[in-house]
């Protein structure tokens, strides 16, 4: 196990130092009963639309899909982002002692439940759908179904406020980094029920991620590699993704079990999952990497959430 957060802090010093980095640099113009009957995840069939239904009437429309014999409950919102539920849940989280790259942010491994089902947005949120509700694209890698980067976790609440006015709602938010975590791993575990390194497995695998190895140093338009278990894509690489819970490096010592979320520490924010600009150890679902909330980078974006 390496020590603490220090290597990650002075990577991102030593990036902004680079003025010439790209992912400082300016834009370039180019074009998610009981409880038992909750962890067994049965659900009716008309779930979604019972909780939401004068929402998905007037701006959704709800899709049955099938997937390796599951269905998965979707929807798609008024800009066209397509959502996933994803039921509520028990998992580990945090690493395994045993992998090297474990940082002490992300012992000790714990149980966290998840209480109530939540809907993840399928992919990153993309350049053409953010411009929809904020008027401009401050991405440096630009495309319109590429995602958006280049935005703070200010300009990304911002963009969450705008949308729930638009749909006249208060639905939409940020994932937090519990419901982040167990909706990337997608119920990924090993044979003797370990969480694997990565949510696919224990070793990097090209398929799933883009990263520094395979990116060509730029994002990538979303949903090209494989999704995991719940049918979300890019949980690992192409853009980091903001969560709602601020920074503690031993928040896992004192955190509940139950839908845990942090707002002790209000200054720096947690990203998740990983970038094309990185190495494959920065893309193992239970790193944590803190930023300040006002911080744009060219490999920061983001993923809502919508609770019922």
């Amino acid at each position: 196990m390496k020590k603490s957060q220090t290597y990650k802090e002075k990577t991102l010093c030593f990036l902004m130092l680079i003025s010439f980095c790209p992912l400082f640099a300016t834009p370039f113009s180019d074009s998610d009963a009981s409880w038992n009957n909750v962890l067994k995840n049965n659900f009716p069939s008309d779930y979604l639309a019972s909780l939401n239904k004068d929402y998905l009437r007037k701006y959704t429309k709800v899709v049955i899909k099938e997937k390796n014999s599951q269905s998965l409950q979707t929807f798609t919102n008024s800009i066209g982002i397509e959502f996933i539920l994803i039921p509520a849940g028990e998992f580990n989280m945090g690493c395994n002692y045993n992998d090297f790259y474990c940082d002490i942010d992300e012992i000790p491994r714990h149980r966290v439940r998840i209480i109530k089902p939540f809907y993840m947005s399928k992919y990153e949120v993309t350049q053409k759908q953010w411009v929809k509700i904020m008027g401009y694209n401050p991405s440096y890698f630009q495309g319109e179904n590429h995602p958006v980067e280049r935005i703070s976790w200010d300009e990304a609440k911002a963009f969450i406020k705008k949308l729930n006015k638009k749909e006249h709602r208060k639905n939409y938010r940020l994932p937090t980094e519990a419901e982040w975590e167990y909706a990337a791993r997608g119920s990924k575990d090993d044979s003797k029920g370990i969480p694997t390194k990565y949510y696919w497995g224990n070793k990097i695998n090209k398929r799933y991620a883009w990263y520094w190895n395979n990116s060509n140093k730029s994002t990538h338009v979303v949903g090209q590699k494989y999704p995991n278990g719940f049918g979300l894509y890019d949980m690992s690489g192409n853009v980091w993704e903001w969560c709602e819970d601020s920074y503690d490096e031993s928040y896992y010592l004192t955190s509940p079990k139950n839908n845990p979320i942090n707002k002790k520490f209000q200054n720096y924010k947690v990203i998740r999952g990983g970038s094309w600009f990185n190495q494959s150890k920065y893309l193992r679902t239970s790193n944590r990497v803190k930023i300040s909330s006002n911080l744009r980078i060219s490999d920061d974006g983001m993923r809502l959430v919508f609770s019922p």
